[in-house]
């Protein structure tokens, strides 16, 4: 993720969502850039960023899709991603067994 060259106001959270094949979310983990250490209202512009994210896979075996989201703290709005209307980006898909 880069920051832009117009200054963030706003504190962002990022969310990695886990969806089973009945498109039910299974789990998720939600925190502002690296657990909270990082507040993106105090990014500099034309920053980029990195973080890592861990979650606990389901017991149950089959198919997961993982995705990616960020969101506004102050109101849980979700960003669109680019000119898509999308606000969730599918990064892939889990196997289970």
């Amino acid at each position: 993720w880069r920051t832009t060259d117009t200054q963030i106001e706003d504190s962002y959270a990022i969310g990695i969502y886990l969806q089973n094949e009945n498109r039910d979310f299974v789990t998720n983990f939600d925190s502002p850039p690296r657990d909270g250490l990082l507040l993106t209202n105090s990014l500099p512009t034309n920053y980029r960023l990195e973080d890592i994210r861990t979650i606990t896979l389901p017991t149950a075996p089959g198919d997961y899709q993982l995705y990616v989201a960020v969101y506004r703290q102050s109101d849980q709005i979700r960003l669109p991603l680019n000119d898509s209307g999308d606000t969730m980006a599918l990064i892939g898909t889990i196997h289970a067994e």
